[in-house]
């Protein structure tokens, strides 16, 4: 049963690394979940970015759209947000301010 586990999620993250995909092209963004969701907007449409231990959570009008975890290149898509100037909050300080209220 134990081996059947780790089969099943091996398989997960190959099927994960298969189907997501963020492509960036000019200003729009595509992006396609790993059941195939796909949505399409563009840097303006991006309320803020938010850090997490390496990764990065994109919001679009305050609603989480997407992660690009610690392990993937995000750069180049981070140069193109600073330089749009689309706020980058901190994980840690947004939750802190939260349980402050």
């Amino acid at each position: 049963m134990y081996i059947w586990n780790i089969f099943l999620v091996g398989i997960s993250g190959i099927v994960n690394m298969v189907m997501w995909k963020l492509e960036v092209n000019g200003d729009e963004i595509t992006w396609r979940s790993t059941f195939g969701k796909k949505r399409t907007f563009r840097f303006g449409d991006i309320t803020y970015c938010e850090r997490k231990k390496g990764s990065v959570r994109v919001y679009v009008n305050g609603e989480k759209l997407f992660t690009i975890d610690s392990n993937i290149d995000k750069e180049e898509f981070m140069e193109d947000i600073e330089r749009r100037r689309i706020p980058v909050k901190s994980y840690w300080t947004n939750q802190h301010k939260k349980n402050r209220k």
